[in-house]
């Protein structure tokens, strides 16, 4: 059998006992046991699936090695349907994404604006609404890839924020979450804060993570690698996935 490429847009967040993985072009996560991550890093090796079968006879001795190789393909074969295995497809761009970054480019929204002022938490409480509202309207919710990209997409402008700007943006997010009238899910909130936060000149990062037992998934922002209006010990409680 030829050699199995694993997609180049999935992550995994690995523990003793398991792993999960995501995809960042689908959104799809899928849990693993130790045995699985064995198979995903020599995958990784581009192994066949001979070579993956002799390594795991020889870790697995008291097995026989037809069970093995039904167990293996059987693996592969949910990884592939699942199409985390395969063609080594990169997250693309979609057509509506490209003009939501161009037109905040050209409104001087991303990259080039000048930082927001604390003294104006009205203005960053009517942004904060915005943006929840847009992240609805364009159905990031329910489109992960697209929510993903567009935060990568969101640039830092060269000026430096001034003030306490962390705090005052994520008291005019909590405001918005409050006044909406949806309920706020983690990843709106962090897409949220985190382009808001770039907007106002901080480098702040959107991270993804996840737990395995039980199994949860949270997103978050961080800015200077700490969590912001987070419980301080989501780093530990969440394996993280990506930030971006």
């Amino acid at each position: 059998m030829s050699c199995w490429q694993v997609s180049g847009t999935v992550r995994l967040a690995a523990t003793e006992d398991g792993a999960v993985l995501l995809d960042l072009r689908q959104g799809v996560c899928f849990g693993m046991t130790s045995v699985g991550i064995k198979i995903w890093h020599l995958l990784k090796q581009r192994c066949s699936l001979d070579e993956i079968v002799d390594c795991l006879c020889t870790d697995y001795k008291g097995i026989p090695r037809e069970r093995i190789a039904d167990d293996v393909t059987e693996f592969l074969s949910t990884l592939k349907d699942k199409s985390l295995l395969g063609v080594d497809h990169r997250a693309q761009t979609s057509g509506l994404l490209t003009w939501l970054l161009a037109f905040a480019q050209r409104h001087r929204l991303v990259g080039k604006s000048p930082p927001v002022r604390t003294k104006t938490p009205r203005f960053l409480f009517l942004r904060a609404l915005l943006g929840l509202a847009a992240f609805d309207l364009f159905r990031f919710g329910t489109n992960f890839c697209c929510a993903y990209e567009f935060v990568r997409g969101w640039k830092v402008p060269g000026s430096q924020s001034s003030g306490n700007v962390v705090d005052e943006v994520c008291k005019a997010v909590n405001y918005a979450c409050v006044w909406y009238p949806k309920r706020v899910l983690c990843l709106q909130r962090s897409v949220v804060t985190t382009c808001l936060l770039r907007h106002c000149g901080v480098s702040a990062q959107m991270a993804m993570g996840a737990q395995k037992f039980p199994f949860k998934a949270h997103a978050w922002t961080e800015v200077d690698g700490r969590p912001i209006n987070e419980h301080r010990d989501v780093q530990r409680l969440y394996l993280i996935w990506e930030r971006c």
